[in-house]
């Protein structure tokens, strides 16, 4: 708390001044939810589907207390994380680098004089691992999970995309920052690196890659949450709350977790509470070591439903940096084939967004202006646009991915 009280009083008007911008205690009063937290109709198609049935039971899922309590922590971020990168700034960042390396990769007693809160984040952390740890349930979790279909992991992926692209606190920390428009691929390798060695047998152990390169990604957090919180405004915190905050991260977990599972279930493979929970707990074991604030890690599968559904309602979007986010990933997909003509999202190009809903009624009651072509043309398109439509009519998709075939006549 030492650190937080000297920002408060050496920076009033930044983001470290607010006065929520303080780390949860039981004796706290909990604070309200930033503004930005409103429930948004555009993700309602997956909760209808995935999370509102397996809900219906409760009669405000989003009253239980501990997704009240994830309301709460939108204002904070990972105490121990944070501390440390406050301390390295004090330190320099090679003489710090070589320290936290060296903890990580052999161990916190290996370190010659380890500043306080180097010590306190391995001690209290990453070094101990929490009393509800089972193996077996971890194991059996992280074997459920890689076994998802294809479809499934695919799904999980799509919905991760349109939580970083569109999520208000999602892209809004990874817009500013600017690295998913400079460097996609490294970004992008970074992830498929995360999820590759995190699913591998033994990964999170404690000297495990999958475990060091959980803890380096913890470690990205808390610096651009530092860099952020040092940029923002005391208003724009106020709006927005924490950075990359403690709720971000465990729904997140919680939700890349279940997904998988709620999608096969959904489509036809059937999946247990049993298995559900199982890997409930896997992900939770990733979620700790990621820095989740402990008294938002569960082990009881509604809690996680209903945080996961309360996170997905509330994440808003789009914003100011959705359309640039997009642009480049389209722009820097299209730069790795110069030979391949892409389509692009209608509403990337700029003849498209200028076509208006006033615009296509006033079209609509005036029926005007006319757009002549010639017959053969009209023919040509009208024969594409039928063959189209029967098209649609006579396949879809299986629960397995496969395309299946109707007849229409």
């Amino acid at each position: 708390m030492e650190l937080i009280d000297v920002a408060k009083r050496a920076l009033p008007d930044t983001a470290a001044g607010h006065p929520y911008n303080y780390y949860w205690r039981a004796d706290t009063p909990l604070r309200p939810p930033p503004p930005r937290l409103v429930e948004a109709s555009i993700w309602d198609y997956n909760r209808d589907r995935l999370y509102r049935p397996r809900l219906a039971h409760l009669e405000n899922p989003h009253e239980l207390p501990i997704v009240r309590l994830l309301a709460d922590h939108e204002w904070q971020g990972d105490e121990l994380m944070d501390a440390w990168v406050a301390e390295a700034r004090t330190i320099g960042n090679g003489p710090a680098r070589l320290m936290f390396t060296q903890a990580l990769d052999h161990g916190i007693d290996t370190v010659e004089n380890p500043p306080a809160a180097l010590t306190r984040l391995f001690a209290e952390g990453l070094d101990a691992r929490p009393a509800w740890f089972d193996p077996k349930a971890f194991e059996r979790g992280r074997q459920l999970w890689c076994d998802c279909s294809y479809l499934s992991r695919s799904g999980m992926a799509v919905l991760d995309l349109m939580g970083t692209f569109v999520g208000a606190e999602v892209s809004t920390a990874v817009g500013e920052t600017g690295r998913l428009v400079r460097d996609p691929y490294r970004r992008n390798l970074e992830t498929f690196e995360f999820f590759l060695e995190v699913s591998k047998p033994g990964g999170m152990r404690r000297f495990g890659k999958g475990f060091t390169t959980t803890t380096r990604v913890r470690l990205m957090h808390a610096q651009v949450r530092a860099r952020l919180s040092r940029s923002w405004s005391r208003d724009r915190y106020a709006e927005h709350g924490n950075p990359i905050s403690t709720a971000l991260t465990a729904t997140a977990g919680i939700t890349i977790g279940l997904l998988p599972m709620l999608l096969d279930d959904h489509y036809g493979r059937r999946k247990t509470d049993r298995q559900m929970t199982d890997v409930l707990h896997y992900w939770t074991y990733i979620n700790y070591v990621l820095g989740v604030a402990p008294e938002l890690l569960t082990l009881d599968l509604t809690e996680a439903l209903a945080m996961s559904d309360y996170s997905t309602g509330h994440a808003g979007g789009p914003t100011a940096w959705t359309e640039q986010m997009a642009r480049a990933a389209a722009d820097n997909i299209a730069g790795a084939f110069p030979g391949t003509d892409f389509l692009r999202p209608c509403n990337l190009c700029p003849h498209m967004r200028r076509i208006t809903l006033p615009k296509i009624y006033q079209a609509l009651r005036d029926l005007a202006p006319a757009v002549e072509v010639d017959s053969d043309t009209a023919r040509r398109a009208r024969n594409a646009s039928v063959s189209a439509s029967n098209c649609a009519l006579r396949t879809w998709s299986g629960c397995d991915g496969s395309v299946m075939v109707r007849s229409t006549g």
